[in-house]
């Protein structure tokens, strides 16, 4: 018998931190429309294999589809999971789907917004976290 596994899916790879340390080094490839992502989800819970999917990016709040998502993933019996910066998330229609979540991650090098800064984790407009 296989164990259950849980799957990373890149929604996208944008991301609004510009961190200089950041493992994401992408090349500018397009991202799925939420239909294709749908496909993704219904092949993956008909699978037999797969408990749960995790959220990521780049930056996933920035997917404008994720809310959809999320949504079909609990319908289809999956665990959902994302990793977030947290940046966006007070301002995220996600905030009102915490419940849906069986667990929200957050990238996180420094409580110390100094410590941050050194560590060269900015948002890419203010150059600083």
């Amino acid at each position: 018998m296989h164990d259950k596994l849980k799957v990373n899916l890149h929604l996208t790879e944008r991301c609004n931190a510009s961190c200089r340390h950041c493992f994401g080094h992408f090349h500018g490839g397009c991202e799925l429309d939420v239909s294709g992502w749908l496909r993704v989800l219904g092949n993956l819970a008909r699978s037999g294999r797969v408990e749960g999917v995790n959220f990521a990016g780049g930056e996933p709040l920035l997917y404008r589809g994720l809310p959809e998502l999320i949504t079909a993933a609990r319908r289809l019996g999956l665990k959902v999971s994302i990793i977030t910066n947290g940046l966006l998330l007070l301002r995220h229609p996600v905030l009102g789907m915490l419940g849906e979540l069986d667990t929200l991650g957050f990238s996180v090098d420094s409580f110390d917004a100094s410590v941050s800064r050194e560590l060269g984790r900015c948002t890419k407009s203010s150059h600083r976290v």
